[in-house]
């Protein structure tokens, strides 16, 4: 399936950040902890964000802006039933963005 091939390619990105190969990241995983909210003890300097499997369900504006070298950002089955248009402003490095699983009535402004 489309998300079992996105899921891969993060597993991909994080296997290099661990491995130090030289990809220039900063991963934040939060799978499955329970989460309804974006977490405030996020990196500014975040490359990778894994917020799969949490309870989150809707994303205001700006909610991700401050993270301007974010590449990759899993929203996975969250149940997000609405994200702000102005959710992902200014993430001009992003490259993956993941949203399986959720109830959206309608795409976000990229």
């Amino acid at each position: 399936s489309p998300g079992m091939v996105l899921d891969i390619q993060f597993a991909v990105f994080a296997v290099c950040c661990v491995l130090n190969i030289p990809v220039e990241c900063v991963t934040y995983d939060r799978y499955n902890h329970g989460l309804s909210e974006i977490p405030q003890d996020i990196p500014l300097d975040v490359t990778s964000i894994n917020l799969n499997k949490n309870s989150i369900r809707s994303i205001g504006a700006n909610a991700f802006s401050k993270f301007t070298d974010l590449q990759q950002l899993n929203l996975n089955q969250n149940g997000i039933i609405m994200i702000h248009d102005d959710a992902f402003s200014g993430l001009q490095r992003l490259e993956t963005l993941l949203l399986d699983g959720n109830g959206l009535q309608k795409v976000p402004k990229l």
